[in-house]
């Protein structure tokens, strides 16, 4: 192998390592939109799912509270308190409500 020819193979290399071609940096902006979008898109249903868990839950909570609130008020109103008591272990027993509590005037 003449020493000529190697010498132009190592310049040629040498020359196609400068930059970036048009081909690669198109490609490479494709992939990095392409790489938002999917994040973007994540973000969004994400934040949807969690918004809609939390009505969800608020619902649920409004809904529980307003039924026990009817079922304790007849109790209430004769202070029995073995009734209470039953309302409120009925209550307890589903697993989103972290405590009950009823108040009487006194």
């Amino acid at each position: 192998m003449p020493i000529g020819s190697f010498k132009g193979n190592i310049m040629e290399n040498q020359e196609n390592k400068k930059g970036l071609s048009l081909i690669t940096k198109f490609n490479l902006l494709t992939i990095l939109l392409i790489l938002v979008t999917a994040g973007g898109i994540i973000f969004f249903v994400i934040r949807e799912e969690m918004k809609s868990y939390f009505e969800e839950l608020l619902h649920h909570g409004l809904s529980l509270s307003a039924i026990t609130a009817q079922n304790s008020e007849y109790c209430i109103y004769t202070e029995d308190q073995k009734s209470l008591k039953q309302i409120v272990e009925s209550t307890a027993t589903d697993p989103n409500i972290a405590y009950v509590l009823i108040l009487m005037n006194s």
